[in-house]
């Protein structure tokens, strides 16, 4: 019963390897893609507030809320360019709303993660 046990373990051990391993092909995390999207919000909105009139804090709380990022998968293409599909849930002007969305990631020079359009 011992050695069963062990080899169980070891069977366990050896499939979760496997599948980070799997994981592991150079595609952004599902933590790597919330910051992106998040990033560029606030991007976006620096660029509303240029002039300091206040339009960008106005305009900070119409933003959608991310409740939920959930990375559904990615797929490697051409001048390591990725492919992510995400299902998002917002919030906006009190409406949850969850939808699915393709979006494009390559790595910047320093290695982080951006949209590419």
């Amino acid at each position: 019963m011992k050695q069963f046990k062990k080899l169980t373990t070891f069977g366990i051990i050896l499939s979760v390897a496997t599948i980070l391993t799997a994981c592991s092909d150079g595609a952004p995390s599902e933590t790597e893609v919330r910051k992106v999207l998040e990033d560029q919000m606030k991007v976006d909105l620096g660029q509303l507030d240029k002039d300091n009139t206040g339009i960008g804090q106005m305009v900070n709380n119409m933003l959608p809320k991310f409740n939920n990022i959930s990375l559904q998968g990615c797929e490697s293409g051409s001048n390591d360019i990725y492919t992510c599909s995400v299902e998002a849930t917002v919030t906006m002007f009190g409406q949850e709303k969850t939808s699915m969305e393709n979006i494009r990631l390559k790595k910047n020079k320093e290695g982080q993660w951006r949209l590419v359009h």
